[in-house]
């Protein structure tokens, strides 16, 4: 007998820890963790982009596909990042976020993040996008971990998700590296 479970279930422990961190008031670690079930999420995806220099197009592909279930989000949605441009919401996510968060330590706030050109209000739930803030890209941390926890809940009980012109090559100019 085969069981109805969706492919990805085995993740649901992922959404669980995220959905308990941030509930004992660690968004930082929430956020973290999530990013972490979309890297999952995006190598089952597309395992065919394996190997070094892969990880960024699978996993900004993958949001790309699948973001845009979040309102106001959408496959064209950009912010500009102070001295880089405009640049592609999972590209942000993927270099300033989950870059700074794993590969850096970084704390995404404002006060505590000098050196990082996009930075998180872990403070005020309403903050979607304050724009540019003392030379920095500020994003709204409830924001940021609503949209990612829909996706990642989407795609763990196995609904379908709207699927974006796939003309979206993988050679896109700005995919984060």
């Amino acid at each position: 007998m085969g069981t109805d479970r969706p492919a990805n279930e085995d993740l649901r422990w992922m959404l669980t820890d995220a959905k308990w961190l941030y509930h004992l008031g660690s968004k930082r670690g929430c956020l973290l963790m999530l990013l972490c079930a979309v890297d999952a999420l995006a190598r089952r995806a597309h395992p065919q982009l394996s190997g070094r220099g892969n990880v960024a197009k699978r996993f900004c592909r993958y949001l790309r596909k699948h973001l845009v279930t979040y309102p106001l989000i959408t496959s064209e949605f950009t912010v500009d990042v102070p001295g880089k441009g405009g640049l592609k919401l999972e590209d942000v996510l993927y270099k300033y976020l989950r870059g700074a968060l794993v590969h850096e330590g970084s704390k995404l706030s404002l006060d505590e993040s000098p050196e990082q050109p996009v930075v998180i209000d872990w403070q005020d739930p309403r903050v979607i996008l304050n724009g540019s803030h003392q030379g920095k890209l500020v994003l709204g941390g409830d924001w940021i971990i609503n949209a990612v926890e829909r996706m990642v809940e989407a795609a763990i009980e196995g609904r379908l998700l709207p699927e974006v012109d796939d003309r979206d090559n993988l050679d896109r100019s700005n995919d984060a590296t």
